[in-house]
C-alpha cells in the first residue's frame, strides 16, 4: 500500500515538473518572438524616419532654392522671371559670363571675367512682387540693373515702379549668356541700342489674347559732348548710377508691342522718344528717338531671329566736335540663322552652329557742316558654334569677319563660357 503511495506521488512530481518545463519552454518562445517583432518593428521604423527625413530634406531644398522653369514672364529670360512662377516666395537665382577675344590685329589678346549677376527677388502676395538684378561687370563695376516692384492688378494689366529695364530690342530682356548665340551680345543691340539699357520709371504691363504689351515713362538719356561719341552714339548719355541721383528735368516715353503668333514664333516692335538735355542750357534741345523691329522662330531644330533699328538725335551739332561727330541718323539691322545638330537627341544637351550678318552704319546722317567717317558703316559676318551639355550652361566660340565702308577692319576670333541659374 505504502509503495502505491509513494509511486503515485512519484508520478504527481514528475507530471508538475514536465508541465513547469514546457511552460517554461513556452514563455521563452514566446519572448523570443516578441523580441525579433519588435526587432523588426523598430527596423522599419527606422527605414520610415530615414524616408520621412530624406523627404524633409528635398521639400527643403526645393522650396529654399527653386528649380528654373523654362517660363518667361513678359518676355524675360527664365531666371528673372523665376521669383513669378515658383513656389517660394523668395527667389535666388542669376548668371555670369567669362570670355577671351582676340582681335587677331595689333591690339592685344584679352579675357575677362566679364560678368556675375545675382537675382533677389520676393512674392509678398500674388498681386504684388519684388525683383531685382545686381551686376558685377569686369569685376569692380557694379551697379543694379533693375529693382522694382510689380503690381499685379489683374491678368491683362500691371504696374511696375522702380529701377526698370528699357524694353527695347532683343536682348535688353533677355540678356543672360543662353539667349544669344554669340560670345558678346550682337554689336547693333550695344552700340544703337544700348543695352543693357536701365533707368527709372514706371511702365503698364500685360497681355491680351496673343499680343503683349508695354507702355509707359523712364527717366531720359543726357546728351553730353563726353558721354556720347562717334563710335557708340547715344550709349555713353545712360544716366550710370543705377537711377542714382539721376537727373529727371526731361523723361522719355517708350513702348512695346510684341504678337506671340505660336509657340516658338514672336514678331514685335518697340518706339523710345525724349529730349535729353536735362539740366544743360548751352546744347539745345536734343531729342533721341529709337525705333525697331525683331522676329524669334524655332522649330524642328532651327533658330531664327532678326532686328532692324533705326535712331535719329535733333540738335547733334550741339553735342559734336570736330573730333567726334555725333551721328543724327543711325541704322542696322542683323539676321542669325542656327541650327541645333542634336535636335533632342541627347536629353537636354544642345550642339547649335550659326550664321550671323549684321550691317550698321553710326553715320547714315550727320548734321550739316560735318564729315562723315566711312568706318562707322561696317559689315560683319559672324560664325559660331554652341554646346549646351545642359540647358543652362553654354560653352560658346565665334570668329566675326569684319569690314568698313572705308576697308578692312580687324577680324574678331571669341570664346566664352555662360551659365543662369
Amino acid at each position: 500500500m505504502r509503495l502505491v503511495f509513494w509511486t503515485f506521488l512519484f508520478g504527481l512530481g514528475l507530471m508538475a515538473v514536465n508541465t513547469n518545463a514546457q511552460g517554461q519552454q513556452s514563455t521563452d518562445q514566446r519572448f523570443k518572438l516578441l523580441e525579433k517583432r519588435l526587432e523588426d518593428l523598430e527596423q522599419k521604423q527606422k527605414g520610415e524616419s530615414k524616408a520621412l527625413l530624406d523627404e524633409l530634406a528635398d521639400l527643403k531644398s526645393r522650396s529654399s532654392i527653386p528649380e528654373l522653369t523654362p517660363q518667361s514672364f513678359m518676355g524675360m529670360g527664365q531666371a528673372a522671371s523665376k521669383v513669378y512662377f515658383a513656389k517660394n516666395p523668395l527667389s535666388l537665382g542669376g548668371y555670369g559670363e567669362l570670355v577671351y577675344v582676340d582681335p587677331r590685329g595689333g591690339s592685344a589678346n584679352t579675357t575677362d571675367n566679364y560678368r556675375l549677376v545675382p537675382y533677389l527677388s520676393y512674392r509678398f502676395s500674388d498681386k504684388i512682387i519684388f525683383n531685382s538684378e545686381i551686376e558685377f561687370e569686369h569685376v569692380s563695376e557694379v551697379a543694379v540693373e533693375f529693382s522694382y516692384l510689380d503690381f499685379l492688378l489683374f491678368p491683362e494689366f500691371g504696374v511696375r515702379v522702380g529701377h526698370v529695364l528699357v524694353p527695347v530690342g532683343l536682348t535688353n530682356l533677355k540678356h543672360e549668356p543662353v539667349y544669344f548665340a554669340s560670345v558678346l551680345r550682337p554689336e547693333i543691340e550695344t552700340k544703337l541700342i544700348p543695352s543693357t539699357w536701365h533707368d527709372n520709371g514706371v511702365l503698364v504691363f500685360g497681355q491680351v489674347a496673343d499680343f503683349r504689351y508695354q507702355a509707359g515713362v523712364v527717366n531720359s538719356l543726357k546728351s553730353t559732348a563726353a558721354g556720347m561719341s562717334s563710335s557708340s552714339w547715344v550709349r555713353g548719355a545712360r544716366q550710370w548710377g543705377s537711377g542714382s541721383a539721376a537727373e529727371s528735368e526731361d523723361l522719355a516715353f517708350v513702348s512695346r508691342l510684341d504678337w506671340l503668333a505660336r509657340p516658338g514664333f514672336e514678331l514685335g516692335g518697340s518706339f523710345y522718344t525724349g529730349k535729353t538735355a536735362q539740366s544743360q542750357t548751352t546744347i539745345g534741345s536734343p531729342r533721341v528717338q529709337i525705333w525697331e523691329l525683331h522676329s524669334e522662330w524655332e522649330g524642328h531644330g532651327f533658330e531664327l531671329e532678326a532686328l532692324y533699328a533705326q535712331g535719329s538725335l535733333s540738335d547733334a551739332d550741339k553735342v559734336s566736335v570736330a573730333s567726334d561727330v555725333i551721328g543724327s541718323k543711325v541704322s542696322g539691322y542683323y539676321l542669325t540663322a542656327g541650327y541645333d545638330w542634336l535636335n533632342g537627341r541627347f536629353k537636354d544637351k544642345r550642339l547649335v552652329s550659326f550664321a550671323r550678318y549684321s550691317e550698321y552704319d553710326l553715320h547714315k546722317e550727320v548734321p550739316s557742316g560735318f564729315d562723315k567717317d566711312r568706318s562707322l558703316d561696317k559689315e560683319i559676318w559672324t560664325l559660331g558654334l554652341n554646346y549646351l551639355p545642359h540647358p543652362q550652361v553654354v560653352v560658346k566660340g565665334d570668329f566675326e569677319f569684319r569690314k568698313t565702308a572705308k576697308g578692312q577692319e580687324d577680324d574678331k576670333l571669341a570664346l566664352g563660357v555662360g551659365f543662369v541659374f
